[in-house]
C-alpha cells in the first residue's frame, strides 16, 4: 500500500534474544487477571537504531531541543522495532484502562524490580497503543523549522497520512488494526529516511 523511502536507513532487527521470558511473565499476567493476551508479532532486538547525527543539528538547536530530539527518535525506534499484542477488551479502552492501573501500572515496584519493569515496558511497547504511532507527527511539527524545502514537504506528506489514520483507528476491528499499524511502521521508516537523507547531505 505504501512505498519504501530512501535507503540510507538501517533499523536492523534479526536478534531478539532476551525477550522469552519477559513475554511470558507478561501472558502470565494476563492469565491470572482474566485478560487473555496473545503476542501477534513479538518485540524485535533493534540492532542498529536510526539515531541523527547530532552536529548536523546543533546549528540550529540549544541542550534542550537536542534532547527532545534524542527522546523523539528513540521511540520511533522504539515502536519500529515493537511487538503487536491483542488482549480481552477489544474497543473498550476504559476497561483496558482500569486493568492496567489495577494489575500492571505499579511505579513503586518498577522502581525496586527491574524485571517486573521489563514486563512493562514490554507491554508500553505494544504497536497498536495509539500514542506510539503518532509520535511521528508530533516530531514533524516540532522540527519542521530546521528542514528545507523538499525534505520538509516530503515529511509534511508522510504526517498527513498518519493523520489521516488517526482519525478512524479508534474504530478499526482489530484485524484491520494490525494492518494499519504495520503500514504505518513502513511510512514512518520512509519519514526516517528522508532524515536520514537531509543529515547525510548539510
Amino acid at each position: 500500500m505504501f512505498e519504501e523511502g530512501p535507503k540510507s536507513l538501517h533499523v536492523e532487527t534479526e536478534k531478539r534474544e532476551g525477550f522469552a521470558e519477559t513475554e511470558e511473565k507478561l501472558l502470565q499476567l494476563g492469565d491470572d487477571t482474566d485478560n487473555k493476551m496473545e503476542i501477534v508479532k513479538k518485540q524485535q532486538k533493534t540492532e542498529g537504531m536510526y539515531m541523527p547525527n547530532f552536529d548536523v543539528f546543533k546549528r540550529n538547536l540549544e541542550g534542550e531541543e537536542l534532547g527532545t530530539l534524542f527522546s523523539y527518535t528513540t521511540k520511533l525506534n522504539k515502536f519500529l522495532s515493537g511487538p503487536i499484542i491483542t488482549d480481552s477488551f477489544d474497543k473498550d479502552n476504559w476497561a483496558r484502562r482500569d486493568w492496567e492501573r489495577e494489575h500492571l501500572f505499579d511505579a513503586k515496584r518498577e522502581t525496586t524490580d527491574p524485571k517486573y519493569k521489563e514486563v512493562v515496558d514490554y507491554y508500553k511497547g505494544n504497536k497498536l497503543a495509539h500514542n506510539n504511532f503518532i509520535q511521528f507527527q508530533n516530531f514533524v511539527l516540532h522540527f519542521k523549522s530546521i528542514f528545507k524545502d523538499d525534505v520538509l514537504e516530503e515529511l509534511l506528506k508522510i504526517s498527513d497520512e498518519i493523520g489521516k489514520v488517526d482519525k478512524t483507528y479508534g474504530k478499526m476491528e482489530i484485524e484491520d488494526k494490525i494492518r494499519t499499524v504495520e503500514e504505518v511502521s513502513v511510512l514512518i521508516k520512509k519519514g526516517l529516511s528522508h532524515v536520514s537523507d537531509f543529515v547525510a547531505h548539510n
